[in-house]
């Protein structure tokens, strides 16, 4: 049985399997990145990001990040963005190319224990082009699928190879193809399992009690493997909160909705249609009849598979290779809010595959002893090219819904019944594209729908703020938080529209409480930086900066604090201490800019000024000298002098956001409160903060004037 046949028409047929595949999933490689985590895995993983180095390496073995412990999955995500960056075509061609060679290695695997061309084939057509796989070769994030199922067919072809060749030293690299397959995704906990199935067909390696001991002793180290790769990813699932309690789904839910999406998963694979990338979880919702149903079908299958183990062990091998490949995910332990979902489908469709291409050939058999043997096998030719075809349209076709966020989450709402999900994601693609009127629709349509999903009140909160309804916004933050008193965003963010309200004390109040409940969230102690700032507590705004910056690095806090840093070793500097400076080193004009600003500390704002200017002389094209300059000014009751040179420093720098806020100060005291707020508005755009109390001054002084 172990032998390669013909090897000019397996070399032709790897080429129609790429040729089938490449032109079914060549689009993938012009779409985007989504937001539904993607930014997780790439986008937004500074880890990531920063390709492949020691630290990197170290942290995709050490973290348990996005709820999972999958070291090599991480390393080709760094690898891709050492080679492309955070171009998405890139890291989509990577995704296309890992599914070509598991394609491959599929037909050479079946063609390699069974000595069969055409049925492996077949197999292997099925695997590559079948519209439930779409997800895991359009998805980015589902680099775990593809990469992991890589491993698995390695595993499994050296796992042949030791059968025809048993010993340590074939035995050796089974051990290492598996546990690096399960360091790429550990759902190839049941691989063990895979091979006692194909000890009985078609390896044919049980013939009695005795082979079938051997065989199950010779699994015991792989059974280590999954075990070890089972309790780490309990835990970090654990850890990352995917795994739901039994409070919210029981153990008969639990049993209702996995007997229906064993059933579900068969019927999308014969009609696969209406596919979505999240299907909401029914709950407690789903008919009797239908479980009933899906229990009986389940059982009679199973039985029909027992009964056929001599006459036709294909049929059994097949159907147990599905259930036992999707026992890990089919929602005994409920990771996250899916009833189902269609990447879950990629290893052990190959079950079913096989059961098909194994049964129609033996059904093929009994036509050569009919009349019309020569009709007969073009029938099924026929019939096998219709079906593929048919499929790669359908496989082409969802591949589409895949390009962006908005045309993925509309498709999901098209096809599904109560999808949060899917309006929640929306909403986050709508509020990319500022449109943020239909943004706020689907965060409520997400929360209507689901009145438990805290992550939409919390968006919905976020953008109230940016609205600046903040009335409304407490009110979706207050909900989140009723709902999760933990949660460390949702705390957050409500410090963050206490900030907004000039609420210092609340807002501090928030981000510390955010701060205890996650020590590891980034945008709290950011948060936290920005009040110290304010109070012009320097040391404290940099300490709780640099914590936000470990934590999560990101290029404009890292501009932040290298402003501040400056600014506190310039503010330790005394005029003194500046004089002495300047005489050391006359021709450094940076000295005068740090001796105007001790002159300015000091209340010294003519000489100040007269230091200023001197920097003004030198840099004449440079912003902030003219917006320092307009500031000694200021001080000194030369309006109009200070406003030329406010007005000089957004001429050359548009976006310069201090001197925005600094005219709309000065504004303010001419009285001219409506341009005074435009000034204040694109300060806060172009990243300036005003003060609390001037804000609250000037939105008193507007409704003054207003009324």
């Amino acid at each position: 049985m172990f032998m390669y046949r013909k090897p000019g028409i397996s070399t032709l047929i790897i080429l129609l399997l790429v040729l089938l595949t490449v032109l079914t999933f060549n689009r993938v490689i012009g779409h985007q990145f989504t937001h539904y985590d993607d930014n997780q895995y790439v986008t937004e993983n500074q880890h990531v990001l920063q390709g492949i180095n020691l630290r990197s390496i170290t942290w995709a073995f050490t973290a348990t990040y996005a709820a999972n412990w999958h070291p090599l999955t991480w390393i080709s995500h760094m690898l891709d963005c050492q080679l492309y960056g955070t171009a998405p075509w890139g890291h989509h061609l990577t995704n296309l190319l890992l599914h070509l060679a598991n394609t491959i290695l599929l037909f050479l695997l079946l063609q390699y224990m069974t000595g069969s061309i055409w049925r492996s084939a077949f197999v292997a057509a099925l695997f590559g082009i079948h519209p439930l796989h779409v997800e895991s070769v359009a998805w980015v994030a589902e680099r775990k699928d593809l990469l992991s199922t890589l491993f698995f067919m390695l595993t499994l072809l050296s796992y042949v190879r030791y059968t025809k060749r048993p010993g340590i030293k074939y035995y050796l690299p089974v051990l290492l193809l598996y546990a690096l397959g399960l360091m790429a995704k550990p759902m190839l906990v049941t691989l063990p399992l895979i091979l006692l199935l194909l000890d009985f067909w078609p390896l044919d390696r049980i013939a009695a009690k005795r082979d079938c001991r051997k065989c199950i002793v010779e699994k015991i180290p792989l059974l280590l493997l999954a075990l070890g790769s089972c309790i780490i990813t309990f835990i970090a699932q654990r850890k990352g909160g995917a795994v739901l309690p039994l409070e919210q789904y029981s153990i008969g839910v639990r049993l209702a909705n996995s007997t229906v999406a064993y059933l579900s998963y068969i019927l999308k694979t014969i009609l696969p249609v209406k596919l979505a990338v999240f299907y909401p979880h029914p709950g407690e919702h789903l008919p009797f009849w239908l479980v009933l149903a899906s229990a009986l079908s389940l059982l009679g299958l199973t039985a029909l598979a027992a009964l056929r183990t001599r006459r036709a062990p294909y049929l059994t091998v097949g159907w147990f290779w599905y259930l036992i490949s999707l026992l890990p995910v089919i929602g005994l332990v409920q990771v996250g809010g899916q009833a189902m979902a269609d990447r879950y489908t990629y290893i052990p469709l190959i079950g079913l595959f096989i059961a098909l291409a194994w049964y129609v050939n033996a059904r093929l058999a009994e036509f050569k002893t009919t009349r019309l043997p020569f009709t007969a096998r073009h029938l099924f030719a026929s019939i096998a090219g219709f079906i593929l075809l048919t499929l790669a349209i359908c496989a082409r076709i969802q591949t589409n819904y895949w390009q962006n966020d908005e045309t993925l989450f509309r498709r999901a709402i098209a096809v599904t019944q109560n999808n949060y999900i899917a309006y929640n994601n929306l909403g986050n693609a709508m509020l990319q594209k500022n449109r943020t009127d239909e943004a706020i629709k689907c965060y409520k349509k997400a929360t209507e729908i689901s009145p438990g999903f805290k992550l939409a009140y919390i968006n919905l909160g976020n953008l109230l703020i940016i609205k600046k309804s903040y009335d409304e916004a407490f009110k979706a933050l207050q909900r989140a938080i009723t709902i999760d008193p933990t949660d460390a965003a949702a705390h957050c963010k409500l410090g963050t529209l206490f900030y907004g309200t000039d609420s210092s004390a609340a807002a501090e109040r928030e981000y510390r409480l955010a701060m205890k409940l996650d020590p590891g969230y980034a945008p709290a102690y950011q948060g936290l930086g920005d009040i110290m700032v304010d109070r012009n507590m320097l040391p404290a705004a940099l300490e709780n900066y640099h914590t936000a910056y470990r934590l999560k690095p990101e290029h404009a806090l890292r501009e932040r604090i290298d402003k501040l840093t400056q600014q506190r070793e310039a503010g330790a500097m005394s005029v003194d201490e500046c004089l002495t400076a300047i005489r050391k080193t006359p021709g450094n004009i940076e000295l005068y800019n740090h001796l105007g600003n001790a002159l300015f500390r000091a209340g010294r704002f003519a000489e100040a000024y007269k230091a200023y200017e001197r920097v003004v002389s030198a840099y004449p094209h440079q912003a902030p000298p003219h917006n320092n300059l307009g500031l000694a000014l200021f001080r000194q009751g030369k309006i109009s002098e200070a406003r030329c040179c406010f007005d000089k420093a957004i001429e050359i720098k548009p976006d310069y956001g201090e001197a925005h806020t600094n005219l709309s100060v000065m504004l303010y005291y001419l009285k001219d409160y409506g341009n005074a707020w435009k000034e204040m508005e694109l300060g806060i755009r172009y990243g300036s903060q005003p003060k609390p109390a001037f804000l609250q001054a000037l939105r008193s002084a507007r409704r003054k004037r207003d009324h």
